[in-house]
């Protein structure tokens, strides 16, 4: 498994490293925040191997090797497409700074092999006279010892109608001109003809497999499993004619439509079996995806937005299945998206966060926010709002919103309407570090998180209702608020305010509240010096949350009991609260 990667002056890097983990990883960020950069630095590692080994032999890979450079020419390098070679330097700026040599530029590739021993393998970089030299810089690779490869695959485009048989050496080529379409059915031919072999080898002369080793074979080879991954996504099969390379110019591949019966795939006999290139653009890039992904050639797949014309549930299909794949076969997968399905579904410490500065695994949910808003994806309405209008308030329940509102007129004053009110049941700290990553992306961003005390001490509020275990002092534009009384629904206990509402007399009222649950409201108390059982009263419980609540008994509920509130019989708590949010989001 890779472990980590380590540039020197490649491209957006001037000098990275970046961690990688084991299966499916989302890199996510802005555009032209890195993520590209990644994969094609690796995809250049993987070509210096390939053409180090062609030309110098495997042995100019390993531990104690010395040899020269090999020098080729633009026309020759494929992995990734520039117009002149200089792109590939930082400031494309070739020469020599205060490297021991004229390889100025370096990719550092390490990783464990199967038995938890470390290794590393550099290539470095020298551009002279037009033409590019590789050569091996460290390696700690003993002598036979199996070099993980690497496949990079770039958005899918270039399908062409008549594929011709490639060479790897074009294939590359065409992969790293960003042509990924234009080899689909070299690669689909390669599976298939692996399979062939395996199944004549099981077939051993009789007239069909036996059912075990079928089974096996069903459940391992690359071309069987893409075979049940499409049927069971799309209800697709695939035919390849055979090809022989005397006689035929070109790769014929069809799809059919059909359903599985008895474990066999079977065709719609009514439906003509099109050819590969007439399927939409989403199922070209899914069978370009998982093509190479069983290619038991390659241990690491990098995909470049591979979700970009898949619906949200395939895209989230694309994920699971790569996943199953990676798990089982102990492959690496760097996935690059944009997607907000993906991000907001995926485990946060599998989604590496490229931004301004080094690429970072989320810690949890609460960092994709951040994420998505600097992004810009369409991830959620109150993103894009909080963008505009800067103005936040956390609360337990959108609820305590209509209730303030509701007051808000009663009081005679305007409540904001250009906040964004985000519900989130966390703790004021776990708010405060929303809020940061929030501020990361949003310049001038202000907020208020308002809590019920619920069983905290009342000595833990002030009477500005400023929560003292987290106060305003700490710098922040994030005021934490939570009410003196136990739950927003204490300010409603008020005997008149509920008998006007149901239109029941207030003695009837507070005689119910008294027997029921042991507290009086006989008095409307609104200046700060109710009685200790007010401020504790279990108000959730009062008003719906028993057999014998107001709810329950009059039919009424608490936004009801607000409307029916006068001005004089609201608490100043909520006056206070009510002034503060008027003057925060002015």
């Amino acid at each position: 498994m890779i472990e980590k990667v380590v540039f020197h002056r490649f491209k957006k890097f001037k000098d990275k490293t970046i961690a990688l983990k084991p299966s499916v990883v989302l890199l996510a960020g802005g555009n032209n925040s890195g993520k590209t950069t990644l994969m094609q630095g690796l995809a250049i590692w993987e070509f210096a191997r390939t053409v180090l080994e062609m030309e110098r032999g495997v042995a100019a890979l390993y531990y104690g090797q010395t040899h020269q450079g090999f020098g080729i020419s633009i026309d020759e390098f494929s992995p990734v497409n520039v117009p002149s070679l200089k792109h590939l330097w930082t400031n494309l700026k070739t020469q020599k700074d205060h490297e021991q040599d004229g390889y100025t530029l370096w990719i550092d590739v390490y990783w464990k092999t199967g038995v938890g021993d470390q290794r590393n393998l550099k290539f470095g970089l020298s551009l002279a006279n037009d033409r590019l030299f590789l050569k091996t810089i460290h390696s700690t690779v003993p002598a036979g010892e199996n070099i993980p490869r690497i496949a990079y695959v770039p958005p899918f485009a270039g399908i062409v109608d008549r594929e011709q048989r490639h060479t790897k050496a074009i294939r590359r080529k065409l992969i790293g001109q960003g042509l990924s379409g234009a080899v689909i059915r070299n690669i689909l031919l390669d599976l298939l003809e692996s399979n062939q072999i395996k199944r004549a080898d099981l077939r051993g002369g009789r007239p069909k497999i036996p059912n075990a080793s079928l089974k096996t074979l069903r459940e391992a080879d690359p071309w069987e499993l893409l075979q049940t991954i499409l049927e069971r996504t799309f209800s697709y099969g695939l035919t390849i004619e055979p090809f022989n390379d005397v006689y035929h110019s070109y790769i014929k591949v069809e799809c059919f439509k059909g359903s599985r019966v008895k474990n066999r795939f079977i065709r719609y006999p009514e439906y003509t079996p099109r050819d590969l290139m007439v399927e939409g653009s989403g199922l070209l890039q899914w069978l370009g995806v998982f093509a190479l992904a069983l290619d038991p050639e390659y241990k690491m797949i990098m995909l470049d937005e591979p979700d970009a014309h898949l619906h949200p549930s395939l895209q989230k299909n694309l994920v699971q299945e790569l996943t199953i794949i990676a798990e089982k076969f102990n492959k690496q997968v760097l996935f690059s998206t944009h997607s907000p399905d993906l991000i907001r579904s995926y485990q946060p410490d599998k989604i590496l966060h490229f931004s301004g500065t080094a690429p970072k695994y989320l810690a949890n949910d609460s960092h994709k926010i951040g994420l998505l808003a600097g992004i810009g994806a369409e991830y959620s309405p109150k993103l894009h709002k909080l963008q505009e209008v800067k103005k936040l308030m956390f609360v337990e329940n959108e609820s305590d919103v209509t209730l303030l509102k509701i007051w808000s007129k009663k009081l005679g004053v305007d409540f904001p309407c250009n906040i964004v009110v985000w519900q989130y049941l966390a703790d004021h700290g776990e708010r405060k570090r929303l809020f940061s990553q929030l501020a990361c992306e949003i310049e001038g961003l202000v907020g208020i998180s308002l809590r019920d005390r619920d069983d905290e001490s009342i000595g833990t509020t002030a009477l500005t209702l400023e929560d003292k275990t987290h106060p305003d002092k700490d710098g922040r534009n994030l005021y934490c608020r939570k009410w003196r009384r136990r739950y927003i629904e204490g300010y409603l206990l008020s005997g008149t305010a509920i008998g006007r509402s149901c239109e029941i007399d207030t003695q009837q009222i507070i005689e119910h509240v008294r027997n029921h649950f042991a507290i009086d409201i006989t008095n409307n108390y609104t200046n700060q010096d109710e009685p200790e059982a007010i401020l504790d009263a279990r108000a959730k419980t009062i008003f719906s949350e028993h057999a014998s609540s107001i709810s329950a008994t009059y039919h009424i509920d608490k936004y009801t009991i607000a409307e029916a509130m006068l001005a004089a019989e609201i608490p100043m708590d909520v006056a206070v609260l009510i002034q503060e949010i008027v003057e925060k989001f002015a």
